[in-house]
């Protein structure tokens, strides 16, 4: 995962993501339709800015921006320690159906962090969650120049504001049929051996890896988006 940032604007997003997006673009250039590969990988990014407090999620693959303006309520401890040589201190904060525990340095004046997580008085180097299943830790920081920050966008890109009520229901709707949106657009190909495969039988491959991938997947950062109250209030 990577986390850039200049001045008050930053971008959360994994490198293989990156990277995926990058060859779709440029197959696409070429005329080619490329599909994002069957194995698992973090299908998101997420842009602040924390002058103004705003928190986008873009994902999807008919890239959907969900705005999120939740009040991140942190409590500070006076709980130190070290991380990559920096003296970090303890803040803990309920969010999204977990209990995270961060570590941030106010040597470093930036209010960010990892994927949602901002407003700390300084940058966030470390975050857990109460299970251990989910874990921030930095590796490393670098200089990057503007034009290094900029994340590929296809000429096409149509990006769907939705709200968050809205979102759920389409989380939901996702995990129950993930190829939704590609049922009727799924060309016919070849695989890695030259063998035709129709669109059809290729849809089929991918629900199945999806359906697979979707049914282990009960541990999402954000809890609450499984909780079946949320269901309820959408279909209503």
């Amino acid at each position: 995962m990577f986390l850039d940032i200049i001045d008050n604007k930053s971008e959360f997003y994994g490198y293989q993501k990156f990277q995926i997006d990058s060859t779709i673009i440029a197959d696409a250039k070429k005329g080619l339709f490329s599909m994002p590969p069957n194995r698992e990988f973090v299908d998101y990014r997420i842009k602040k800015n924390i002058t103004s407090n705003e928190i986008n999620l873009i994902t999807g693959s008919h890239l959907y921006e969900i705005s999120d303006r939740r009040r991140q309520e942190w409590r500070i401890s006076n709980e130190t320690d070290k991380v990559l040589g920096y003296s970090v201190q303890k803040a803990e904060l309920d969010f999204a159906g977990r209990k995270w525990v961060a570590w941030f340095s106010k040597d470093i004046p930036i209010q960010d962090g990892p994927y949602k997580f901002h407003g700390l008085p300084g940058l966030i180097l470390k975050m857990q969650d109460s299970t251990k299943s989910h874990n921030f830790i930095i590796k490393g920081i670098f200089s990057l120049s503007e034009n290094e920050m900029i994340y590929p966008q296809r000429d096409n890109d149509k990006i769907i504001k939705v709200n968050e009520i809205e979102y759920k229901k389409l989380y939901t709707e996702y995990r129950n049929d993930p190829v939704k949106n590609l049922r009727g657009r799924m060309p016919d190909q070849t695989d890695e051996n030259g063998n035709f495969i129709s669109g059809e039988q290729a849809l089929r491959r991918s629900e199945a890896a999806f359906k697979k991938r979707l049914n282990a997947d009960n541990n999402v950062i954000e809890l609450d988006l499984l909780k079946k109250k949320f269901q309820i209030f959408i279909n209503h």
